[in-house]
């Protein structure tokens, strides 16, 4: 039987405020470079608390104030785009759209607007779509939040916001998305914050409706 390796890391409470935590970060991660596991699972808290700086939550606070949320993502981050798309549609049903998710993405961008939030999805190698989008919300004067893989990204040139995961740390054939993923839910999770109790009472009124449309198998 070939031998699995698994790293098992935990409790790893992340924080500004907190450099020496940070700093036992860095050393597991260079441990885990250095012996690539086959598997690697963080099993306790990543982070300390909530954010600590005033910045942290200003790309959440871009979509918060937006008129509309246009979410790009082609090939490989199609599905990270959808996720982030029926996320913030459970608490922001008219406000938010997929780019192309009805018809060619084109017209889509054409329909972009000033006061708008533009979320592009992509890493290497850069799809065209993802570039033209990003293009598009400049042409606009809508705001660019771009969740990429590199800040030299094509996508991200000129961007509002640029949030990054590792694509290329994956010990497999296929690019890791899972710091994609984990970024669009906070991206969620923290608009929800903001959006106080209107956001609380939409996100219920969608679980009644979905509830009543026996959208769910009962217990």
């Amino acid at each position: 039987m070939p031998e699995f390796r698994l790293t098992q890391i935990s409790d790893t409470h992340l924080a500004r405020r907190l450099t020496t935590l940070t700093d036992n970060f860095h050393r597991v991660s260079e441990h885990i470079d250095a012996t690539r596991p086959d598997l690697v699972v963080n099993s306790g808290d990543l982070a300390f608390d909530a954010p600590t700086h005033r910045d942290d939550l200003e790309f959440a606070k871009t979509l918060h104030a937006a008129h509309r949320i246009w979410i790009a993502g082609f090939r490989s981050c199609r599905s990270v785009a959808e996720l982030l798309n029926y996320q913030l549609r459970l608490f922001r049903p008219d406000a938010v759209q997929l780019v192309g998710g009805s018809g060619p993405e084109d017209l889509d961008l054409g329909a972009f607007r000033a006061g708008d939030a533009i979320i592009v999805i992509g890493f290497a190698p850069y799809s065209a779509a993802s570039v033209s989008s990003a293009r598009g919300a400049h042409r606009s004067g809508a705001a660019l939040i771009a969740i990429a893989d590199a800040v030299a990204a094509p996508m991200a040139e000129g961007a509002d916001h640029v949030l990054l995961f590792e694509a290329a740390a994956s010990p497999g054939f296929f690019p890791s998305l899972t710091g994609a993923i984990a970024i669009a839910q906070s991206l969620a999770a923290v608009t929800f914050v903001l959006g106080g109790v209107g956001a609380k009472r939409r996100l219920e009124e969608t679980e009644a409706r979905l509830a009543a449309m026996s959208q769910y198998v009962a217990d």
